[in-house]
């Protein structure tokens, strides 16, 4: 009697388990991507406060995105622009907007991704497609554009600003 309990009780428990992923909609992750952008940017009004008494203690006027990104060119390389789908190598410095230094790439090497088609954070890739190769910038990337709520890093806490410097060393087109 106990195996036909169980047996029964197993049969009910897939049954439920089949109705719930069936009732599950299809997740697109651009779209999701998008909607978390956007309920993070409007979380994010405090950011606006802290990027402005950053630039003032470091007396820097860099420029603002539409998106929130700020950027501040500081040596102008001579390559080609950086587009969607470029390979791009660069060397890097991230820091919390206190100043402390999270990862360099002093200690890792250079980076290298493909524009558009890696997992970095939307400030990083919206800031390398302001830049040519040769350039050295500083982004002040807004929590929106960074982690937002939920990080993936131990050093990064959620709602964090990030301070990235970078330096292009190469840019390849796609083939």
């Amino acid at each position: 009697m106990e195996k036909w309990l169980y047996f029964a009780i197993m049969i009910v428990f897939l049954s439920c388990q089949e109705k719930r992923s069936e009732n599950r909609p299809e997740i697109d992750p651009t779209k999701y991507n998008k909607a978390l952008e956007k309920a993070n940017q409007y979380y994010s009004r405090s950011d606006e406060m802290q990027i402005e008494d950053y630039c003032a203690r470091h007396n820097i006027n860099p420029i603002k995105t539409s998106s929130g990104l700020r950027y501040l060119i500081l040596e102008k390389g001579k390559g080609s622009p950086i587009e969607e789908k470029d390979e791009v190598t660069f060397h890097y410095h991230i820091r919390l907007i206190n100043d402390v230094l999270i990862e360099s790439s002093r200690d890792k090497g250079p980076k290298k991704i493909i524009v558009g088609y890696s997992s970095e954070i939307s400030g990083l890739t919206q800031g390398l497609q302001l830049l040519c190769e040769g350039d050295r910038a500083l982004f002040i990337i807004p929590s929106h554009l960074a982690y937002g709520w939920v990080t993936e890093s131990e050093n990064i806490p959620p709602k964090s600003i990030l301070i990235y410097e970078v330096k292009v060393v190469q840019v390849k087109k796609p083939s």
